[in-house]
C-alpha cells in the first residue's frame, strides 16, 4: 500500500484513487436509478388511460391521475434536495425508489378506485425528483478529470426509459396496464437491490464532522480500484459548520436555503433558476408542438387489443434520437470545453430549429426542425445539472440542485399548458416564436454566469462571515 500522495483536501485524495471499479459500480447504480425513474414518468400516460378504462372514469379524473404525478415533482424537488444534504446522498437514493415502488405497486395491484390511484400517482410524482441527488453522489466519487463524463453517460437511462416504456406496452399492454406497470418497476427493485453496497460519499460525510466514516470511504475506493491508497496523515478535515454541530434540522435546513442567497451565491443562484426555468419551459412546450404535428391517438377502451401504432412511432423516433444527439454532444463537449459555453451552445441550437417554425410550412417539414430543438435542449438539460451540482458546495449541493430543479419543474408544468392553449387557439408559429425568445433569454442568462468547476476541485463548506471550528467524531475503538 502507498500513501496518497500529500494531497490535503478529498479531491486529491479521491484523483489519487483514480477511476475504476468502484466508479462503474455507482454508475450502474445511477443509471438503473434514472432508468426505473424515468419509466415511473414515462408511464404516467398509460396509467392515466388504463385507469380511466378499468376503473370508468371521467375525462376530469384521467387528467387528474395524470397530472397529480406532476404536482408531486414539483414538491417533491424542494424536498429531496433539502434531505440529501441533512441526511445524505445515499438515503435519498433509498428512501425515494422505496417510494417510487410503493406507489407503483399500489398503482399496479390496488383496485378500490379513483382515490387510491390518485394517492399512488402522487407517490410516484414526489418520488421522481429524489434521482437527481443520485448526481451529486456520482460527482463527488469522481475524479476532477472525469467529473462530467459519468452524469452524461448516465443521461442516456433517461431515454431509453421511454423505449423501455413504449416496448414494454407493445409487450403486456394489452392484458391490461397494470402488467406495463409492474414490468416498468423492474430497473427499481434492481436499484434498491445494489443500494446495499453503495456508501455515502466522503465530501458529504466530511461537512458531517464524520472524518473516519470518510477515510473508511476513500480507503474502501482505492482497494475497488486496485490503488491500495492509505489516506495521508496530513489530510485537512473541512471545516464544520453550524449544522454538523448539533443545532436542530429545522434551522440547518434553512440556512442552507438561506445560504443560496448570500452575496457570493446570490447572482449566480438567480441565473441558475433563469436557465433551468427557461430550458423545462422550452422542453414543456416542445412536447405540445410534437404532439401537435405528430397527434397520439388513445386507444379504443373496448379494443381486445392496444394497438401500440397509436403511440406514434415517428414521434418516438424524434424524440429518442434528438435526446440521443444532444446528450452525445454534451459527453463531448463537457469535459473538453468545459460547461458553461455548451449551455450557451444548446440555447442557441434550440433557437435555431425553432426558428423556421415561425413560418408557416408543410407537416412533414417540422421534422428536422422538432429534432434540432429538441437536441439543443437534452444537451443543456445534461450540461445545467453538471455545472449546477458543481456550483454549490457540499453542504447546500442537494438544496441547490432541489431548488432549481423544483422551479423547471414549475416552468414545465405552466409551459405545457400554456402551449396547448396557445396552439389550439392562436398557431403553431405564435408558440415557436415566443419559445425562440425564451430560449434567447436563456442564452443571455448563461453568459452572465461564472466560469464553471472543469477541472477544479470541489468546494464543501458555505461562504460564511462565521468562525467555524473543525469537529472531530470520537475515534473509533481498538484503531478499528
Amino acid at each position: 500500500m502507498h500513501q496518497g500522495g500529500t494531497g490535503s483536501t478529498t479531491d486529491e485524495i479521491v484523483n489519487a484513487a483514480g477511476c475504476g471499479l468502484f466508479q462503474h459500480f455507482i454508475f450502474l447504480w445511477v443509471s438503473l436509478n434514472w432508468l426505473g425513474i424515468g419509466c415511473a414518468f414515462n408511464v404516467a400516460a398509460f396509467v392515466a388511460w388504463g385507469a380511466k378504462c378499468e376503473l370508468v372514469l371521467s375525462l376530469t379524473q384521467e387528467s387528474w391521475i395524470l397530472n397529480i404525478t406532476y404536482v408531486g415533482s414539483i414538491l417533491g424537488s424542494f424536498f429531496w434536495g433539502i434531505v440529501a444534504d441533512e441526511v445524505g446522498r445515499k438515503p435519498v437514493g433509498v428512501a425515494h425508489m422505496l417510494m417510487a415502488l410503493v406507489g407503483g405497486f399500489g398503482a399496479a395491484l390496488l383496485h378500490s378506485g379513483f382515490w387510491p390511484m390518485l394517492v399512488c400517482r402522487f407517490i410516484v410524482g414526489f418520488s421522481i425528483p429524489g434521482n437527481l441527488m443520485s448526481m451529486p453522489l456520482l460527482l463527488e466519487f469522481s475524479p476532477v478529470k472525469w467529473r462530467g463524463l459519468g452524469p452524461a453517460l448516465a443521461s442516456f437511462a433517461w431515454v431509453f426509459s421511454a423505449l423501455y416504456v413504449t416496448g414494454a406496452g407493445w409487450l403486456v399492454l394489452d392484458r391490461g396496464f397494470r402488467y406495463l406497470v409492474l414490468l416498468t418497476l423492474l430497473p427499481l427493485v434492481m436499484a434498491l437491490m445494489q443500494s446495499c453496497y453503495i456508501p455515502e460519499t466522503p465530501h458529504q460525510l466530511l461537512v458531517r464532522g464524520r472524518r473516519y466514516g470518510a477515510e473508511a470511504v476513500l480507503e474502501k475506493l482505492s482497494k475497488y480500484n486496485g490503488r491500495g491508497l492509505i489516506v495521508p496523515s496530513n489530510w485537512s478535515l473541512t471545516p464544520v459548520t453550524p449544522k454538523a454541530r448539533g443545532r436542530g434540522k429545522l434551522r440547518s435546513a434553512w440556512k442552507g436555503i438561506s445560504a443560496l442567497f448570500c452575496p457570493t451565491l446570490r447572482k449566480v443562484t438567480f441565473l441558475i433558476w433563469t436557465i433551468w426555468l427557461v430550458q423545462s419551459m422550452v422542453y414543456g412546450a416542445l412536447v405540445i408542438l410534437t404532439n401537435d404535428v405528430f397527434p397520439t391517438h388513445e386507444p379504443d377502451c373496448h379494443q381486445d387489443r392496444v394497438d401500440m401504432s397509436d403511440y406514434k412511432y415517428t414521434r418516438m423516433a424524434i424524440i429518442t434520437s434528438a435526446e440521443v444527439v444532444g446528450i452525445g454532444l454534451s459527453l463531448l463537449m463537457i469535459e473538453s470545453v468545459g460547461r458553461k459555453w455548451p449551455i450557451l451552445g444548446g440555447f442557441v441550437l434550440n433557437a435555431i430549429g425553432l426558428l423556421p417554425m415561425i413560418i408557416p410550412m408543410p407537416i412533414h417539414r417540422y421534422s428536422a426542425p422538432l429534432f434540432i430543438a429538441r437536441t439543443g435542449w437534452a444537451a443543456t438539460f445534461v450540461l445545467t445539472m453538471v455545472y449546477t451540482s458543481e456550483f454549490y458546495p457540499t453542504e447546500i449541493r442537494g438544496i441547490g440542485t432541489g431548488t432549481a430543479s423544483g422551479i423547471s419543474a414549475v416552468g414545465w408544468v405552466i409551459s405545457r399548458q400554456l402551449a396547448k392553449i396557445l396552439v389550439d387557439e392562436w398557431s403553431r408559429q405564435g408558440v415557436a416564436a415566443i419559445l425562440t425568445v425564451i430560449a434567447l433569454a436563456g442564452a443571455i442568462a448563461t453568459i452572465w454566469l461564472p466560469k464553471d468547476a472543469k477541472g477544479r476541485e470541489l468546494e464543501d463548506v458555505i461562504p460564511s462571515d462565521e468562525p467555524t471550528t473543525p469537529l472531530l467524531e470520537p475515534p473509533p475503538e481498538n484503531g478499528a
